[in-house]
């Protein structure tokens, strides 16, 4: 069944009815009509994990270093500024 397929719980068609004028249809209701007909519940789903993103994978340790620039105006004259090793 779609229910199943698409993981339908019993909100859903709920809202779904809502749309139709004239038919109004409580989540208790579709709930005991889906017991009758033998849909029980459905299982839970895992939530998905989110994949770290390794960002600055290197071969050897320390062959990429981090360096902050920064630039300051000095006396009308820009000049960089170095942060870091090396």
């Amino acid at each position: 069944p779609a229910r199943r397929a698409l993981h339908f719980g019993v909100v859903r068609p709920s809202l779904g009815l809502r749309r139709v004028p004239s038919v109004t249809v409580s989540v208790p209701t579709i709930q005991r009509i889906c017991r009758r007909l033998g849909y029980g519940p459905l299982r839970r789903q895992p939530r998905r994990r989110t994949r770290q993103v390794k960002l600055f994978e290197r071969d050897r340790p320390g062959e990429s270093i981090q360096r902050d620039v920064t630039e300051v105006n000095v006396a009308g004259q820009k000049v960089s500024q170095v942060y870091g090793p090396g």
